[in-house]
């Protein structure tokens, strides 16, 4: 079952130099999530070898890192100095441009699809595909990885808001994670534990925002060696820490055994200032690629599945061999799509948006 997944920030943030640590990290990250869905699918077959659970499971904490890395650059590139150095407005048109054309090109994909004849447990009721295309709160998604879409969605709702009242970045970090932690309590205290409020995960969120705040102070570890450490710990939190499926951890447990290290993992990479070998480039590149990864993984984890299915020897057989291949198919086929489709989608918003752009600048 898909459950993870990847946003990449505003554009032009992932590009300064003091950034090419947190580009590298989404790359990394999506790789992760990519291996973990892959492994899932190889469990079909239950002939030997398979796949260990704490790995198939560890490859789901890539979400945790992107939403760290979310909370951390949204303060980082909206905040030039202690006031906010963008609108409310411009923060929301440049997220929807980031977010819902591609997306939307991802769900038109699954409509098709679902005309094909695959995708037949969906049941595309208008309500269904209301939700799906807004992004709104659902337990019925129709394109299954848009569940921690529609938390970035909310905490983006969260920060305009703080944007819109020209909060400083401290108090917005303060008030945004005071608003956070009020509705998670209310949440849980109205004793509806399946609620969208009631996940624990956007606290993540909050730990990137304090980073931001606090990283220019920092002394952490070498970058590597911080990053090592990070990952180390989830591993140890994959095995150790007791889970029933392999979708992820326990939401509490998640938070502190998946979130801190990865809360360590990326202010780990913030000390990282230059793209060296080939593999860091390689990285860096898979990191502008992440979101369209990130969106097109679960149509190859569909055929896979579907032939799977279809060739009973494979059923019988070890899928573990081909994992590998599988995951570089995915990696393939995001980035193929990130340079034909959604670069051209976001090259296209941002052209629509720079009239508004050059008309606020002007004197009034």
């Amino acid at each position: 079952m898909i459950e993870t997944g990847v946003v990449r920030e505003p554009a032009g943030a992932e590009k300064r130099p003091d950034l090419i640590g947190i580009q590298m990290l989404r790359g990394l990250a999506a790789s992760m999530v990519v291996l973990h869905h892959t492994l899932e699918e190889s469990l079909a077959s239950k002939a030997a070898p398979t796949s260990p659970d704490w790995l198939t499971t560890f490859g789901a904490s890539g979400v945790d890192i992107f939403f760290v890395i979310s909370g951390f650059v949204m303060v980082y590139a909206s905040f030039a100095s202690e006031r906010p150095s963008i609108g409310a407005g411009t923060f929301l048109a440049k997220r929807f441009v980031r977010i819902y054309p591609f997306y939307w090109t991802c769900l038109l994909l699954i409509l098709i699809l679902w005309g094909l004849g695959f995708y037949r447990k969906l049941d595309p009721t208008p309500g269904i595909w209301l939700r799906a295309v807004l992004l709104l709160p659902t337990d019925q998604p129709v394109l299954t990885v848009s569940w921690t879409l529609v938390y970035e969605m909310y905490f983006y709702m969260l920060f305009a808001a703080a944007l819109f009242l020209q909060w400083s970045r401290h108090v917005a970090v303060f008030g945004i994670t005071t608003a956070i932690a009020a509705l998670l309590a209310a949440s849980l205290l109205l004793g509806d534990r399946e609620d969208f409020l009631s996940n624990p995960i956007v606290i993540e969120f909050c730990m990137g925002m304090l980073l931001a705040t606090a990283f220019r102070r920092l002394h952490v570890m070498p970058a590597w060696i911080g990053i090592a450490a990070g990952l180390s710990a989830i591993v140890l939190a994959s095995l150790f820490v007791p889970h029933e499926t392999t979708n992820g951890l326990p939401p509490a447990a998640r938070v502190v055994a998946w979130g801190l290290p990865a809360l360590l993992i990326v202010a780990s990479s913030l000390s990282l200032k230059a793209v060296g070998s080939r593999l860091e480039r390689a990285m860096a590149w898979l990191g502008d690629c992440s979101y369209a990864i990130y969106l097109t993984h679960p149509f190859v984890m569909v055929v896979f599945a579907r032939i799977v299915k279809n060739q009973p020897r494979l059923s019988e057989m070890s899928l573990l061999p081909v994992v590998p291949f599988v995951v570089l198919i995915c990696l393939a086929a995001g980035a193929a799509a990130h340079v034909l489709i959604e670069r051209r989608l976001l090259d296209f918003g941002r052209r629509l948006l720079a009239p508004r752009r050059s008309e606020a600048a002007l004197p009034r």
